[in-house]
């Protein structure tokens, strides 16, 4: 299966949960423009689905090259700030920006790709989540979930 099909099958799988947080579902077109969208972003939230490159697994040189492919999810709200510092902006059904973040490690752990040929595995395995930042360092209001599908480059 090729990138595009994959990340496309993922975004049909979050769609809904983008729209119940009141958020879009985008699959960014190149490796800056997760962070260019989050940076020009004036209101709402987003969630973009990124591919991150790959590695390959193994050193043989004849057949099918096994490759892990590393994918992203930014999740991205941006909000008026509160005048309690201390309080957590809610989302559309009043969870916090990092209970979304779980859900969607939950999602993301138990994903079977849909309409697998057979050259990817049937699960995507869940790496890390992370805050991001600016360019300038700047902590945004928004959380970088990274996970991998082992797949043949056929």
């Amino acid at each position: 299966m090729r990138v595009k099909v994959l990340l496309e099958a993922l975004k049909q799988r979050l769609e809904s949960e983008a729209e119940l947080n009141r958020m879009k579902c985008h699959i960014a077109a190149d490796p800056t423009e997760p962070l260019t969208r989050i940076l020009a972003m004036k209101a709402g939230g987003e969630m973009i689905l990124a591919y991150e490159g790959q590695d390959r697994i193994d050193t043989q040189p004849a057949g099918a090259v096994p490759v892990t492919t590393r994918f992203a999810v930014w999740l991205y709200k941006r909000a008026p700030l509160a005048a309690d510092a201390g309080a957590a902006q809610k989302l559309g059904d009043g969870q916090t920006l990092f209970d979304l973040c779980e859900h969607i490690e939950r999602i993301l752990t138990h994903w079977e790709i849909p309409n697998n040929d057979n050259t990817v595995e049937k699960r995507s395995c869940y790496e890390r989540t992370q805050q991001a930042s600016a360019p300038d360092g700047t902590t945004l209001a928004c959380y970088k979930i990274t996970f991998v599908i082992r797949r043949a480059l056929v």
